[in-house]
């Protein structure tokens, strides 16, 4: 049997269960909540039988089909029994949902939803508190990506809620992307679209709550110094035109460490939140040269709050590190030149980044790659194992930085290693977490222990 027949027979069932209802003479309005709430277990179920479903052999279980963004193509699949005790079955997607309406406040207040265009919507005219995570420029296709569950969805539920059902797929024309295969001039688009709805949300949000803006998209690293990628580029400029300003920067641990594209992927560790309020009316003008020296003053203070407050991980703070850039900037009302040109947001990030680079460099400046990685690294993980992945984007980080001329003042790795060693055991004190001999006195659990980016180094080998 393919994998798609045991979802169409649990479609098909559903048939049943309304007629069963009405046999039991069930109220119409719970006999819809019990056929929504199946017909969502069928959607998720639906998630694990499909012939795009891989075995995950690190942890033996089956991999659902949206373990990235879209739907990869695979040589083979794994498929499931959904009437047995293991992965992905039916019972499982079962308690899920179960779990879910256990813990809904349905007694604590009184909740709606509504399908609206972000940017013309009539709802949430009352100064409601904004919270948003905006579409991610072109990086994810969301309508072609839900067709996988609309039409099962449909299937089941089309007579309960014609309205939300009546295409045969997902409506993709008003989807606010910037998709080259669908749109012309997908970025006018774009940035028209996101500058239409942040100026509704600027208009409508409550002026005593502030709005939170979700972006866990990374800027994408090119070899043109001070290159932005595109998608951040667009919602801060939409976001500062919209009247803006950024107030806060924290992180929120969100994304999932065991995603598949959570490896060689564009996106954080975290989700880094942007706390926003409407900047003053009669906010000033600042130059250049005014916003440069507030950015290096501000900035290493920020990082430091944000390394000790916020627990960001070193792998994503130079990106964290955009907020507190951008509440410099978002502050004025403009930002110009000597010549009274206005700096872009692309000319602000690209100052930003420097400006981190410049306290990259006045922390660990005579340090050269290899041991930045180790520092950076020993930071997040300790002694302990990381992603790959996270590895690579720590080694693009320390390899670009600038680096001292003429290698002047430069440390060997071997010799900062030995420094960081030294921290570590200072701070283990009494609790004896490492037991062998390293040189100099220093001491290692594991004889043949070597960290990475420590090139050539292994306890021992008395350099």
């Amino acid at each position: 049997m393919a994998p798609s027949a045991h979802v169409t027979n649990f479609c098909d069932l559903m048939k049943d269960l309304a007629q069963k209802l009405e046999e039991d003479q069930a109220e119409q309005q719970y006999a819809n909540i019990i056929q929504t709430f199946m017909a969502l277990a069928i959607s998720k179920l639906a998630h694990g039988c499909s012939s795009f479903n891989r075995w995950r052999t690190e942890n033996h279980n089956v991999e659902g089909v949206f373990a990235r963004q879209g739907i990869g193509m695979i040589w083979n699949f794994a498929e499931i029994d959904p009437f047995s005790s293991t992965t992905q079955n039916w019972m499982a997607q079962v308690d899920w949902i179960a779990d879910v309406v256990e813990h809904l406040p349905h007694n604590v207040n009184k909740g709606e939803t509504h399908q609206a265009d972000a940017a013309t919507t009539i709802h949430a005219d009352k100064g409601p508190v904004i919270v948003k995570d905006p579409p991610y420029y072109d990086n994810i296709h969301y309508a072609d990506s839900s067709d996988f569950f609309y039409i099962w969805l449909r299937a089941s539920l089309r007579d309960i809620y014609p309205e939300l059902f009546s295409g045969i797929l997902v409506p993709k024309q008003e989807e606010m992307i910037a998709s080259r295969f669908r749109f012309k001039n997908p970025r006018d688009r774009f940035e028209t679209q996101l500058n239409k709805t942040l100026s509704l949300i600027r208009e409508r949000c409550s002026p005593e709550f502030p709005a939170s803006i979700f972006y866990a998209y990374k800027q994408q690293e090119e070899e043109r110094q001070g290159r932005t990628s595109t998608g951040w580029e667009t919602m801060l400029s939409a976001l500062v035109n919209a009247g803006f300003q950024v107030t806060g920067t924290w992180p929120m641990r969100t994304e999932m460490s065991t995603r598949v594209n959570s490896i060689e992927a564009n996106t954080l560790a975290s989700s880094v939140i942007r706390v926003c309020r409407p900047r003053p009316a009669e906010a000033r003008q600042a130059s250049r040269r005014e916003f440069l020296n507030e950015l290096e003053a501000e900035l290493p203070k920020a990082l430091e709050q944000l390394t000790r407050e916020g627990h960001i991980a070193p792998v994503d703070l130079a990106q964290a590190a955009i907020g507190p850039g951008m509440k410099v900037y978002s502050k004025y009302s403009r930002v110009e030149t000597i010549s009274g040109d206005q700096v872009t947001v692309k000319e602000a990030l690209a100052a930003i980044n420097q400006a981190i680079a410049n306290y990259d460099e006045r922390q660990e400046g005579e340090l050269d790659p290899p041991t930045r990685f180790c520092l950076d690294w020993m930071k997040q993980y300790g002694f302990g194992e990381g992603q790959y992945g996270e590895a690579r984007v720590y080694r693009r980080r320390t390899s670009g930085r600038p680096q001292p001329g003429n290698g002047a003042g430069r440390q060997r790795p071997v010799a900062a290693a030995r420094l960081l060693f030294s921290r570590q055991v200072a701070l283990a004190g009494a609790h004896d977490s490492l037991g062998g001999l390293l040189p100099n006195g220093l001491e290692s659990r594991s004889p043949g222990w070597q960290h990475p980016g420590c090139s050539g180094y292994r306890p021992g080998d008395g350099q």
